[in-house]
């Protein structure tokens, strides 16, 4: 796998209670040389461990994160992937009511680039309902959440296993790899909003 090969990365979350899925698809651009299947094992580790470190504390304790699959999809054709299970009761830090399943609070991806086409968008789920006020988040698990997604999105990943490092971007499916544009911030949306329910594969 070669500088520059872009991997997707899909996160699956369920609500335990309710038995609902959620995806998170983030795109990352290869910044180191490492054989394949090794590239896909460290992003997918990489990110699963910073999401169960970093955003799973701010969530309900009724969201577990269930697993991130990363595969290399430009240039084609794709990898067959990696899947890293996290462990057994990887449940959210907050007790409270989990907010209704259609919210979400949404992350904006941007890049040193103008226009709709060079930025992006993350529906995160999980928050609980102490965290909004009149259709407004606010406080610490808010803070909290948004820092960590941006943590996340801005700083370079780095795997566990091989040491492979990637970062963020905006890329758009059936494009070259060539095309991609690196994330260089986000902005946290303190309205409440609804949560865009995709497939697993089709979009954060």
């Amino acid at each position: 796998m070669a500088i520059g090969d872009i991997i997707e990365t899909v996160i699956t979350w369920e609500n335990i209670t309710r038995k609902d899925r959620y995806v998170n698809v983030l795109h990352w651009r290869c910044k180191t040389e490492i054989s394949s299947p090794a590239m896909e094992i460290d992003a997918a580790e990489g990110l699963l461990t910073k999401t169960l470190n970093g955003v799973l504390p701010s969530m309900a304790n009724t969201f577990t994160i269930l697993n991130v699959l990363a595969q290399r999809v430009a240039p084609e054709p794709r990898t067959a992937g990696f899947v890293a299970i996290a462990p057994a009761n990887s449940n959210g830090g907050q007790a409270g009511q989990a907010l209704p399943p259609s919210t979400a609070l949404v992350i904006r991806k941007r890049t040193i680039f103008a226009g709709r086409r060079f930025r992006g968008r993350v529906f995160v789920c999980g928050l609980v309902e102490a965290d909004q006020d009149n259709g407004v988040y606010s406080g610490a698990n808010y803070n909290s959440m948004a820092q960590q997604w941006d943590n996340i999105i801005v700083n370079t990943l780095v795997g566990p296993q091989n040491g492979a490092e990637f970062e963020c971007v905006i890329w758009t499916k059936g494009t070259a790899a060539a095309t991609a544009t690196r994330i260089t911030s986000t902005f946290p949306d303190d309205r409440v909003r609804s949560q865009r329910r995709r497939e697993v594969g089709r979009g954060s």
